[in-house]
């Protein structure tokens, strides 16, 4: 009996850690020194509901503090005083050379200003220097959708697409798989990561012998959907290539070798 084709097809969707072609990049700036008893920042002027994303890696020290203040809590710091305001603050320790990831979007037009402190009070303000590679990027547009190998000639049976979906300024709210313009699967992210990676299981064999237009799109949890992947597939399929079909056969010959079985066992008993 034929063995149900499987085809494996590796869809990567932006590779790198985060997407270059989809937002513009305000500052990549390496070896940044930030002094006990000291802080540096990065100021972005946002509109309503723009979003910015800050990427940085603690290359030396024991950590820094993280927040974001609007230009009046920058004029309070620059007073020596406490943001009233602040924003996704965090005490970022020194890992194994990962990056930190925040997001942000802002609630109000103004200039935004990313903190990286070891200001008296906060966690690290004691110890060595920290020193930062620090990238900060805006959105422009939604999740990127970057493929690096083809889809095979023909599809046949159950085709396994394995995706990666990446963002720079949001969460990855889900990716779509499309055929022919209709919603076959959906996969959802989670609200905490700006990177999916997952895979569709698509059976080829619900679908009419020929040419489909296969669809992979991705959506940020703002509502930005990327441009889709789009690839014309040629599916071919025997009977047996479906399951369902092939499991209703086998059982109706077995229902029929049951039944003939029985009837020569009882033609036997007979005489």
């Amino acid at each position: 009996m034929a063995t149900i084709g499987i085809f494996i097809l590796t869809l990567f969707l932006a590779a790198q850690s985060w997407p270059s072609a989809q937002a513009t990049e305000i500052y990549n700036d390496s070896d940044v020194v930030v002094y006990n008893d000291s802080y540096v920042h990065r100021s972005v002027f946002l509109q309503e509901d723009d979003a910015m994303a800050v990427y940085f890696r603690i290359n030396n020290g024991d950590g820094v503090t993280f927040f974001i203040v609007d230009s009046f809590g920058h004029s309070e710091i620059a007073a020596e005083k406490e943001a009233s305001t602040s924003y996704n603050k965090t005490a970022c320790p020194r890992g194994d050379g990962g990056w930190w990831w925040f997001r942000f979007r802002a609630p109000d037009t103004d200039t935004w200003y990313a903190y990286f402190s070891k200001d008296y009070g906060t966690t690290y303000y004691t110890g060595s220097n920290a020193e930062l590679d620090i990238i900060v990027r805006t959105e422009t547009d939604g999740p990127s959708v970057e493929v690096e190998s083809s889809l095979p000639e023909h599809a046949r049976g159950t085709v396994t697409i394995s995706f990666t979906a990446i963002d720079d300024c949001y969460a990855i709210d889900r990716v779509e798989l499309s055929i022919d313009g209709v919603l076959v699967q959906t996969v959802l992210g989670s609200p905490s990561s700006n990177t999916l990676e997952d895979s569709f299981a698509w059976a080829s064999y619900n679908w009419a012998n020929g040419n489909h237009t296969l669809s992979i799109k991705a959506y940020d949890t703002y509502g930005h959907e990327g441009i889709p992947f789009t690839a014309q597939v040629n599916v071919y399929n025997e009977w047996y290539d479906n399951p369902i079909i092939l499991a209703v056969a086998v059982g109706i010959a077995m229902l029929v070798l049951f039944l003939l079985i029985r009837r020569y066992i009882k033609s036997k008993a007979r005489h």
